[in-house]
């Protein structure tokens, strides 16, 4: 069905404005799920409330940061990229270009009608930012925030100077800039299949000696796909078309490499040749008693499936062999690393108006929603094989995805997953990074991410249900409790135990507040007109009149899907079909899951446990055995019965007949640690200084070192460890300090024991984290044999790590012991008394004594407690009631 970009204007995305229309009205008089419908004062009250907290973070960071990118609202100061503790990926949007300034600013306009702080604010910029910095920045985060952010104020400020009110002085260097910085991620591109370098240097690129960067050989499709919205239109707006060109050529990969018999695509993907890469696994050990050559996987059947590694060992028991099968699969889902690519696929077609993105975007969805949506959870599946999920948590990213099906117009799901979860944030105020599918803390951290408000300003947009009002005011009233702090707003380090961490990402200011203040916002209060306008995934607003400034490219071609339509696939959704004469719609599909976390109610069993593996046996034992411990088995005649026939199904049968035993052992749930110590020895501390660690589940084992391991502290370069190690003269003999983060403990211990470290101290990347409010964990390999690793490994928590580091810095030389915490050089090891209590008959009594029972307590030195030397043994008499007689 053809559509011209005049239409495009029209039915761009509007499941949200055209059913706001029609129900707005009705809903009105309707009581929502909370109570009834909002009235217009406690709106305006809600949006005074969300404009003094915009105050009072940007206001913040202004006055105690500006002109670093970002503020520290514990610290109250500015984060300075190489002055600050490296965080690994997570500083690689820090590029010292002012970067909450940059992705602030148009907000200014767009919502807050703040005209002076934003033509202050401009002024700023282009006198203080500057964009050739000798550093390496994230190509995907400085695209979405500060390509993204220097357009979006390129289009207010040329807005305002239209309007004759202000700027009118301004001569488009906003959009200058933003073609530099264009120019300067170009080089990005470079790569053999154009899927761009996932890292940059500003001022040397890619290929100079000087840029530190470029060895990289893979990015997440994420990184690689959202590029096209930025890109194209900076193409649009400056007449260069080669931005464009090279971000669409990146998505027409991505969309080659999907897998073509699921239409999913991987989460991360090689550069240079385009293959995904395999990183979800698990571990298998199957031990086979007899003889070996008898031995076969019927894993071989499926090898498009599972790429399998087995290494055979040998065990005490004779006769036996043991396989470990380490299976790396491709997942497959919506959260974090393909998140925004399935987002500007739909979003590009309607700033294009380039139809060949809606029909990609159509065919993803579909699979998406044949395998990926298990309502109300998104699961990440096997991309190959994408009926088994690989694994049973879910990431906080993916809370984007329900205002992505509003703009696609397919409501229902949108509500189960936006229902589900508000229960999340119900219990435990914000949502965790990750949560298992029975609604636990996976990882505990909450940086502000703002994909939660995002989906319930889009859902309220389409139906118009005041319920979604309700769950905006939740998200402003926990945001002030939780996390407002004297200088800011601060991110929460665990939601279990509501910690902070001294953190303001700038995409909080960009996007959090934005939402928010749209959400309890009608058209005719904002100072543009906000449907001539699609959201960047950083909520950078674009013109979508960029879709008839040029024709869409003429090479850019879909191949023709066998897809059945439905009702939105390429046209706006009607009211009546979303809302079949039933305003109330949403609250119906809400209240199947608004106990589902078990809060408010007795919680209940999610119906997703364990995970499906091709893994076939025909015995009863161990098929059961591994079902009773939440793992589904599928027979390998079910397997491969569509695509090789009934004759191929009989050649298997029976294909593990043998004896075998598969040992699979669960780890506990909390399993114990056995906590170590860095404790630094050499002047000034002399022992007094004690810092708590975590051991590794390879290497040196300290717990059997009599005296632990004495060494010098040095640290590595790269601090992280995870390129080649370029001081090993200043390692040798001495204790690597190895930031963590980038890649695996046992790869960085490889290379510093490789490089003549003795023992490394790896030092957590996440600031704020301190053995007091985190428990302890052992860190564990890759995968692959550790034995080669025999150096001694701790893991220290930022705040300790930060300790020794100063010390470090401090005094040039430190001396530390590594050992167990029980084992602590110069500790005072109190006196041990083995008290011993035995029942003395009336014939043992002394002279004198009561004739009773008595209770004898006998004390006794530690250094022969087997013995008992009755000539000095004390006894203790506790004369004893009658008992009663009894049956």
């Amino acid at each position: 069905m053809e559509r011209n970009r005049g239409e495009s204007r029209i039915c761009e995305w509007f499941a949200t404005v055209l059913v706001a229309a029609v129900f707005s009205y009705l809903l009105l008089e309707v009581k929502a799920h909370d109570g009834q419908a909002m009235t217009a004062e406690e709106k305006s009250k809600i949006r005074d409330q969300i404009l003094e907290m915009f105050d009072h973070a940007y206001n913040s960071y202004m006055t105690n940061a500006y002109p670093a990118d970002e503020l520290m609202p514990l610290s109250c100061r500015g984060r300075v990229r190489g002055l600050e503790p490296n965080r690994g990926d997570v500083d690689d949007s820090l590029g010292k270009f002012s970067l909450t300034l940059i992705d602030t600013l148009d907000t200014l306009v767009q919502l807050l009608n703040k005209l002076e702080e934003f033509e202050s604010g401009v002024k700023k910029i282009l006198s203080d930012v500057r964009l050739d910095n000798d550093i390496v920045v994230s190509v995907f985060e400085t695209n979405i925030r500060v390509l993204g952010g220097l357009l979006g104020a390129h289009v207010m400020a040329d807005v305002l100077k239209q309007r004759g009110e202000r700027m009118q002085w301004y001569r488009d260097e906003l959009l200058y800039m933003a073609k530099e910085l264009g120019y300067r991620l170009l080089p990005a591109f470079n790569t053999t299949s154009g899927l761009p370098y996932p890292r940059i240097n500003l001022r040397y690129g890619i290929v100079n000696p000087l840029s530190r960067t470029g060895t990289e050989s893979d990015t997440c499709t994420a990184c690689a796909g959202t590029l096209i919205l930025e890109f194209a239109a900076l193409s649009r707006l400056s007449g260069e078309r080669i931005f464009e060109e090279q971000a669409r050529k990146a998505m027409d990969v991505l969309w080659e490499k999907r897998q073509k018999g699921s239409d999913l695509v991987g989460t991360v993907i090689n550069i240079h040749n385009g293959d995904w890469v395999r990183r979800a696994g698990f571990l298998v050990s199957v031990t086979c008693f007899g003889e070996v050559e008898n031995l076969r996987f019927a894993f071989t059947a499926v090898p498009q499936q599972l790429r399998i590694k087995a290494q055979l060992a040998s065990d005490n028991r004779e006769n036996s062999s043991i396989y470990n099968i380490l299976f790396l699969m491709t997942d497959s889902g919506v959260g974090a690393g393909i998140d925004s690519y399935y987002e500007y696929l739909m979003k590009a077609y309607i700033l294009l108006g380039d139809k060949v993105y809606l029909e990609r975007f159509n065919t993803h969805y579909s699979a998406i929603m044949k395998y990926i949506s298990q309502p109300p959870l998104l699961l990440n599946v096997h991309m190959h094989n994408p009926t088994v999920n690989v694994r049973s948590w879910m990431d906080s990213l993916l809370a984007f995805f329900p205002g992505l099906q509003v703009l696609r117009g397919d409501l229902k799901p949108a509500i189960e997953t936006h229902e589900m979860l508000y229960q999340v944030t119900k219990q435990h105020n914000f949502l965790p990074e990750a949560f298992t599918t029975e609604f636990r803390v996976h990882w505990g951290q909450h940086p502000l991410r703002p994909e939660f408000a995002e989906s319930t300003y889009f859902l309220y947009k389409a139906t118009g249900d005041p319920y979604y009002l309700k769950v905006g005011q939740s998200i402003v009233e926990k945001l002030n409790a939780h996390a407002r702090v004297p200088c800011g707003f601060a991110a929460v380090q665990d939601v279990r135990t509501g910690t902070h961490e001294d953190r303001m990402d700038s995409f909080f200011l960009a996007e959090m507040f934005k939402y928010l203040y749209l959400l309890f916002s009608e058209k005719s209060q904002l100072p543009i007109d906000i449907d001539d306008y699609i959201f960047t995934t950083e909520a950078h607003l674009l013109p979508v009149s960029l879709s008839t400034s040029q024709p869409p490219c003429q090479t850019n071609n879909t191949d023709p899907q066998a897809l059945e339509d439905d009702l939105f696939s390429y046209s706006c959704p009607s009211a009546q079909t979303l809302f079949p004469n039933n305003p109330t719609f949403a609250k119906t599909i809400r209240d199947g899951y608004k106990y589902l976390t078990g809060v408010g109610r007795a919680q209940q069993a999610s119906p997703v446990r364990g995970i499906e593996l091709p893994l076939h046996d025909t015995g009863l034992e161990p098929v059961e055995f591994l079902k009773s411990m939440g793992i589904s088995l599928t027979p390998l005649t079910e397997l491969i019965s569509a695509s090789q026939g009934s004759a191929s199904q009989d050649s298997h049968k029976g294909f593990f007949k043998l004896k075998l035993v598969a040992e699979v052992t669960q780890s506990p749930e909390h399993e114990e640690v056995v906590p170590l110590i860095v404790q630094l020895i050499s002047p000034p501390f002399l022992g007094q200084t004690v810092l708590t660690a975590g051991p590794a589940k390879f290497g040196l084992d300290l717990t059997k070192q009599e005296h632990g391991v004495k060494g010098r502290i040095v640290k590595s370069s790269p601090y992280t460890a995870c390129g080649s190690i370029e001081n090993p003269v200043a390692l040798q003999g001495h204790i690597a300090l190895a930031l963590r983060g980038d890649c695996m403990f046992a790869v960085k211990a490889r290379r510093l024991q490789e490089a003549g470290a003795i023992g490394v101290i790896f030092i957590d990347h996440r600031e704020g984290s301190s053995s007091a409010e985190t428990p302890l964990f052992q860190m564990v390999g890759d995968g692959e044999p550790t034995d080669d690793i025999s150096i001694p490994l701790v893991f220290l928590f930022s705040k300790e790590g930060a300790m020794l580091t100063n010390a470090l810095q401090e005094q040039n030389n430190v001396d530390v012991l590594l050992l167990p915490k029980e084992k602590q050089l110069g500790k005072e090891k109190p006196e041990k008394l083995n008290i011993k209590f035995r029942l003395a008959n009336d014939g043992d009594l002394a002279e004198g004594e009561m004739e009773s029972t008595t209770i004898q307590l006998v004390l006794e030195p530690t250094e022969s407690p087997t013995e008992m030397n009755t000539g000095t043994q004390e006894t203790c008499s506790f004369p004893q009631d009658e008992p009663e007689s009894g049956p």
